[in-house]
């Protein structure tokens, strides 16, 4: 994020978004959740924020539905608004949605797993 802000080095979103890209093709949820809201979303983010006219949404709308399914809770939020401007369907919404919470409810169960091993060890 170095280069979004420009934190140390000089501001720039090109390379930015190149190295999100490429975290988040290499399974980084968050590097996902950001490259979304890079691609033309922020405005889900950020109220009041204006989206350029000539964004495409379906990257952007793609990342969410990626990071969502891995259980980004934000991701399903951001995916919601774009239901509800008409950018996602309600069909690839729902499916998306159940993702998510399975992939929660998992990382849920795994926590309570390790506290219960933690307690008995201990």
């Amino acid at each position: 994020m170095s280069y979004y802000f420009g934190q140390g080095v000089g501001k720039n979103m090109e390379k930015a978004e190149d190295i999100l890209r490429v975290c988040a093709e290499q399974g980084d949820i968050m590097c996902r959740f950001r490259l979304a809201a890079m691609q033309g979303a922020a405005e889900y983010l950020y109220p009041g924020q204006v989206a350029e006219e000539d964004v495409d949404f379906s990257s952007s709308m793609e990342n969410f539905r990626i990071a969502a399914c891995a259980g980004h809770e934000k991701a399903l939020y951001c995916l919601r608004v774009g239901l509800k401007e008409g950018r996602v369907t309600k069909e690839v919404f729902d499916e998306t949605e159940q993702a998510c919470r399975r992939a929660v409810d998992s990382m849920t169960s795994d926590a309570r797993e390790r506290a219960k091993k933690s307690q008995r060890n201990s």
